[in-house]
């Protein structure tokens, strides 16, 4: 339980002195976030999953390690925005 208790307080001083936003501008960091990797990897399943069901070439990326990258900055983007957003909520 004790870390538990420091995890929070850390995520209410990262939250307080990174970027100093309320609970709406956090909750949009993190939607933003997901959104951006959630759209990536589907445009890299996207082609294998159409091409089982119905047989038809799908075009795919044209660069996979760029998709991948993608997916990883927006995760990192998302973790941020759920860090804040829980240390804008204990904070208050």
């Amino acid at each position: 339980m004790i870390w538990m208790a420091t995890l929070c307080g850390s995520a209410a001083a990262l939250a307080d002195s990174f970027l100093p936003l309320g609970q709406l501008g956090w909750e949009f960091i993190l939607g933003l976030g997901l959104a951006f990797a959630g759209g990536n990897l589907w445009a890299q399943i996207r082609p294998g999953l159409v091409e089982r069901r119905t047989g038809k070439r799908q075009p795919r990326p044209p660069d996979p390690r760029r998709v991948t990258r993608n997916v990883v900055i927006g995760l990192v983007v998302a973790v941020i925005g759920l860090v804040g957003l829980i240390g804008s909520i204990n904070g208050s």
